[in-house]
């Protein structure tokens, strides 16, 4: 009998979608992908053989040549030219120290001749007054003790304010310069009092107080601060009630109280206007001067 062999062909693969599309003459889905993937790889520098930064970093690196430091000198003085040049005060341990502002000589000698003014004014109308009172001599006297305090401490802001080792707020003079504005305070006020001893006696405690304040600080060797000037006002318009209440002087009240509100802003504004402020402030305490005399002489 003859013996049938029989061969058992393997199965022909079948092919995968994408070697039937490459098979029929298409593409693969994942062709474009892969072809703009090359492509930019291709449009690289590093590819085009054109040395990076940080292959320049690499060479040096290799080489034994650090990469070149980041000059802090000229971006410090580029931020240093964007930030505006002013003087700031600032708290260090509970001490105000106030960096050496720019020097202002001509401003500092207007607000040293504009403090005169007011001075001029008084001695002028008691020179008028018909026998003046020694309650309008007290008055006189206090404001040209002040005055005399005031040019002096401004005299000293003209010569030694560019000095980077001078901080006024340390200046025994701002120290009488403040001192005489609070015993002006006290004098005037009983002139607006009509003298009466309850209010004169409680406006001069506080004043006095102020006053000690001011003087315990210098005798500490500690600078001033803003806050003294902000208890000055306090005391000016404490002083100033008392010409509606005991008076019932409304007008000459109203005209103070604008003339010290017109100062105020010249005083607050002073930065802005590069330092004139402050003698303008000084010139409006002439017409304040003026109301307060005129209700004090009748």
């Amino acid at each position: 009998a003859q013996a049938s062999v029989q061969v058992e062909t393997p199965p022909l693969p079948v092919p995968l979608p994408s070697a039937r599309l490459q098979m029929a003459g298409g593409r693969s889905p994942g062709h474009g992908r892969e072809t703009e993937a090359s492509e930019a790889h291709a449009s690289t520098p590093a590819a085009r053989g054109v040395p990076t930064q940080r292959g320049k970093f690499a060479e040096k690196a290799r080489s034994g040549t650090p990469p070149p430091a980041a000059d802090k000198g000229s971006s410090q003085d580029s931020l240093d030219a964007k930030r505006p040049e002013r003087s700031k005060c600032c708290a260090a341990n509970g001490v105000w120290k106030e960096a050496a502002p720019p020097e202002r000589f001509w401003q500092e000698l207007f607000s040293a001749g504009s403090m005169v003014v007011p001075s001029i004014y008084f001695a002028w109308f008691l020179r008028r007054a018909e026998g003046p009172s020694a309650f309008l001599t007290a008055l006189a006297t206090s404001t040209f003790a002040h005055c005399a305090a005031s040019v002096a401490f401004h005299v000293q802001c003209a010569c030694c304010g560019g000095s980077a080792s001078f901080n006024h707020l340390e200046s025994p003079l701002r120290c009488a310069d403040m001192v005489l504005i609070h015993l002006c305070c006290i004098f005037y006020s009983g002139a607006a009092c009509n003298w009466d001893s309850c209010f004169v006696a409680a406006n001069a405690a506080v004043n006095l107080l102020c006053m000690l304040s001011l003087v315990w600080t210098r005798l500490r060797g500690l600078a001033g601060s803003p806050r003294d000037s902000l208890r000055t006002v306090g005391c000016i318009f404490l002083y100033t009630s008392a010409l509606p209440y005991f008076r019932q002087d409304y007008w000459n009240y109203l005209g103070i109280i604008c003339s010290y509100v017109v100062g105020g802003v010249f005083w607050k504004a002073n930065a802005r206007l590069d330092g004139w402020g402050h003698g303008m402030f000084h010139l409006t305490l002439v017409p304040a001067s003026h109301f307060l005399l005129r209700s004090a002489s009748t």
